[in-house]
């Protein structure tokens, strides 16, 4: 009895472990690939070209996944070809957007922008699917504004081109959110998680070519060699990571308060490393602004966190 309660106590420390590992990695994912889009925004003007080598990496990454097992994916049907071209469309949409934020916009503002986005994708949801706004979803919308007003106020980076391409990167992020809902539980009897996000990434490339030879200038071969090359490479390898761990995590049994709190960790270390490598002119007034912001994100998913401890209980 001894030897199988040690035998016991061992498996739930490597399975510990193991889980404990894969959230320091998708942290370190969700971290660098933040700070490394940023330094290729302000460095590479070519954010088409970016995203089309990044999502064609992640997507070969994905595939080499599949065949040595890891990746679980189901067979390519002809009905998927066009509800994925739709999304991976949208996805280029947000991809853009962010690129746009990150160029023009300080850490911690994009920071405090994204506070907005799950209350402006209830606010999809409401529209579209008629679900009911969540109780408290005008009180946590006023106290993130509040806060991000009093943050914004308080940045003198801060410029209107900013606060737009945060504001577009928002709602495109939300109703991205929207449409993978939709597909993913269109596509659930046929493809897994996993094999949706890799159609995401394969379905941009066609949509990418004619939009980089219309609307941006081929880079030169010096642009394409150096830290552009490193940064494409690692952002590349970070975002197909970010993806697997998330859907990694999910399967493992992650609990979606586990998943809100890492995610809610992960933007703020974000926030403090984008300010150390990428200063702004803020003052302390700014940071009680951000804090504020947080709370209203806090505010929002409370009754969700309530509600889980209670099914938990019972």
């Amino acid at each position: 009895a001894p030897a199988g309660e040690f035998t016991a106590m061992a498996d739930v420390a490597v399975g510990l472990g193991a889980f404990s590992a894969l959230v320091l990695f998708h942290g370190t994912c969700s971290v660098s690939l933040t700070l490394l889009n940023k330094q290729l925004a302000l460095t590479f003007p070519h954010p088409l070209l970016a995203i089309l080598l990044q999502n064609a990496g992640a997507a070969l990454l994905s595939v080499g996944l599949f065949v040595v097992g890891v990746l679980p994916m189901r067979p390519v049907m002809r009905s998927h070809v066009l509800p994925s071209a739709a999304c991976s469309f949208v996805l280029i949409l947000v991809l853009l957007s962010s690129f746009w934020q990150l160029k023009v916009a300080s850490i911690p503002l994009v920071g405090v922008m994204r506070n907005f986005t799950p209350l402006v994708t209830a606010f999809f949801e409401w529209v579209v699917y008629r679900r009911s706004l969540p109780e408290n979803a005008v009180l946590a919308f006023s106290i993130t504004l509040l806060g991000s007003l009093l943050y914004s106020n308080q940045d003198f980076d801060a410029t209107a081109m900013a606060l737009v391409a945060c504001a577009c990167n928002v709602l495109l992020a939300a109703g991205m959110a929207i449409i993978e809902s939709h597909l993913c539980g269109q596509l659930k009897n046929e493809q897994t998680a996993q094999g949706v996000n890799c159609y995401r990434c394969v379905m941009s490339v066609p949509w990418l070519f004619p939009m980089i030879f219309l609307g941006e200038p081929l880079p030169t071969a010096e642009a394409l060699v150096g830290q552009s090359t490193a940064l494409l490479v690692l952002t590349t390898i970070f975002a197909c990571g970010i993806g697997q761990a998330a859907f990694t995590l999910s399967s493992w049994g992650a609990r979606p308060t586990t998943m809100l709190t890492t995610n809610m960790v992960y933007k703020l270390l974000t926030t403090i490393v984008g300010s150390l490598v990428f200063p702004t002119d803020v003052t302390p007034l700014a940071w009680v602004g951000y804090a504020v912001s947080v709370i209203g994100f806090c505010v929002f998913y409370y009754p969700k966190f309530r509600d889980l401890r209670k099914d938990k209980k019972s």
